[in-house]
């Protein structure tokens, strides 16, 4: 058995298929933490709490901002780390 705490994915094209149907698959597999790195509004999507039908939080963090794993809340991340200078 595999053990997936957290899946991070950048996406662009693909947002529609990652918010819905990716998303769905990775909470009903008990994926514990889903982040999406979104180039198109150029932010980090954070989905937790994962049930059958996806995920009972969502915490969308922009330029400026941090976030954290659950799992790891000392180890923080800033959106600009994550998606580096806009051109």
């Amino acid at each position: 058995q595999t053990y997936v705490y957290a899946l991070v994915e950048c996406a662009d094209t693909s947002l529609r298929y990652d918010r819905g149907t990716k998303l769905r698959v990775y909470a009903k597999a008990g994926v514990r933490e889903y982040w999406i790195v979104n180039l198109v509004e150029h932010c980090v999507e954070a989905h937790r709490e994962p049930h059958d039908l996806g995920y009972a939080v969502t915490e969308v963090r922009r330029p400026g901002e941090s976030l954290a794993f659950e799992e790891f809340p000392e180890i923080e991340f800033t959106v600009n780390e994550i998606l580096g200078p806009r051109d």
